[in-house]
């Protein structure tokens, strides 16, 4: 792979890749992996309350601690892998040739040894988000979803620690029915994506009569999540995506409105 200029692939603090030369490894693995059948994961790390320190601190002392990660990351994996910055204390790690079982054993390799060492006296944990192509997603977008995901999961398991999603579990609940209602399974599994989904949105679509609004009725009385939000816009409105959301809006608008109004 051919780079024009190598500073303009660098984060200038961390001397690692930045998010500009992130697309052109995920670009050309994901290529590889169409073209040779092979597979490659990817790791998201986050460093747990890292604004802390840097209000403990200040921010030039947090970026020193953060140069000192990044070269406790390049020396921990292998010279094959690609270390990206991804901004803040955000970090990617791609991972050729390389299974999520594979890609476990490297995180876990992460957070043990971050326990063994400081960072200009300061300890650090992270958390760790892991995906595996072409299993969890075959575009980027996709494939990043998943990875943001797990890294949701990671934190909410109590930080410190990585979450990899099963490989047999899809981007979206499948539906494998024409008609949604009275369908039992089928409601619990929008229940359970839809707690376990961040952020708790899921698109909802089908034909006219299949039973969409009776199933988000039902379903929306025993969800977790604290708001739902349903339109019926008129036919001006079908084939426009974002008019819920603009009812959405609206709705926090009145409601923050009404919160800090003067008694």
């Amino acid at each position: 792979m051919f780079l024009d200029s190598v500073d303009t692939y660098k984060d200038e603090l961390t001397q690692l890749y930045n998010k500009h030369f992130l697309e052109l490894i995920i670009t050309e693995e994901l290529k590889k992996s169409r073209r040779y059948g092979t597979k490659f994961s990817v790791l998201l790390l986050d460093l747990d309350n890292f604004n802390l320190i840097n209000n403990l601190y200040g921010h030039k002392e947090g970026d020193r601690i953060l140069f000192e990660f990044a070269k406790f990351l390049r020396n921990l994996l292998r010279e094959s892998d690609s270390i990206v910055r991804l901004g803040g204390d955000k970090f990617v790690a791609v991972l050729p040739h390389t299974t999520i079982d594979n890609a476990e054993e490297a995180a876990r390799r992460v957070i043990s040894s971050l326990k063994k060492v400081t960072f200009s006296g300061v300890e650090l944990s992270c958390s760790i988000g892991i995906a595996e192509a072409p299993a969890h997603g075959s575009e980027w977008m996709t494939l990043y979803s998943r990875l943001d995901t797990a890294l949701f999961k990671a934190k909410k398991l109590g930080k410190g620690t990585f979450y990899s999603l099963p490989l047999e579990e899809k981007a979206f609940p499948l539906i494998p029915t024409k008609t949604l209602v009275d369908r039992t399974y089928e409601k619990n599994l929008l229940i359970q994506k839809l707690n376990d989904a961040y952020p708790p949105i899921i698109l909802l679509l089908g034909p006219a009569g299949v039973g969409k609004t009776r199933i988000l009725n039902d379903v929306a009385k025993k969800l977790d999540i604290p708001m739902v939000i349903s339109t019926n816009p008129g036919s001006s409105f079908a084939c426009t995506p974002f008019y819920p959301f603009r009812i959405l809006l609206n709705k926090i608008k009145n409601l923050i409105t009404f919160l800090i109004r003067k008694p």
